[in-house]
């Protein structure tokens, strides 16, 4: 993390500047009480009179330090913590990045689990439709479509294979048949 560092805000028509803005405020937030923190640090051994070697400013710095800094020290050091561990449980638990090795080894085990069907015959979509509902307040879309699928080969299907993402909750319905992996 760089010193003051903040994620970009990316703005469009659609959401305006959220999501972005609220993380944005607590990068903000976690950068301005560290600065609070060297501000307390700065203040507390700023030279004063003719004192010039750090011996002297450490003595003055302990005696300045009264409890009114204190609980200014520590309401800061406090809120700090508590918005960069806010940072981090966001950025590696809710909203967990995925970096390139991580896509390369994710592609690598779909390879592994479905090259086996490669040369499986497999219908084809011979028309869709679909309806798409979106929600920008609450960030979320609800799709539904509907296809009809034709069987080109002389002999009957066993299985067909769909590929679905692991980032969204999926459902697919045809009548008459069973899933059998998901």
């Amino acid at each position: 993390m760089q010193f003051g560092g903040t994620p970009n805000i990316v703005y469009s028509d659609f959401f305006g500047d959220a999501p972005y803005r609220l993380s944005w405020n607590w990068y903000t937030l976690y950068w301005l009480l560290f600065c609070g923190l060297l501000a307390v640090l700065s203040i507390m051994f700023w030279p004063r009179g003719k004192q010039d070697r750090w011996k002297g400013r450490q003595d003055n710095a302990g005696r300045r330090f009264n409890a009114g800094w204190k609980v200014a020290t520590l309401a800061c050091l406090l809120a700090f913590i508590a918005a960069g561990g806010w940072i981090r449980y966001n950025n590696n638990v809710i909203n967990r990045m995925v970096g390139p090795r991580d896509l390369e080894l994710r592609q690598a085990d779909y390879e592994k689990n479905y090259k086996q069907f490669d040369k499986l015959h497999q219908p084809r979509v011979r028309s869709l439709r679909y309806a798409i509902d979106i929600f920008p307040e609450s960030r979320n879309i609800v799709m539904s479509a509907d296809e009809v699928i034709q069987n080109p080969y002389p002999e009957a299907l066993k299985e067909i294979h769909f590929t679905m993402t692991p980032n969204y909750d999926v459902s697919i319905e045809i009548p008459g048949a069973t899933l059998a992996r998901r």
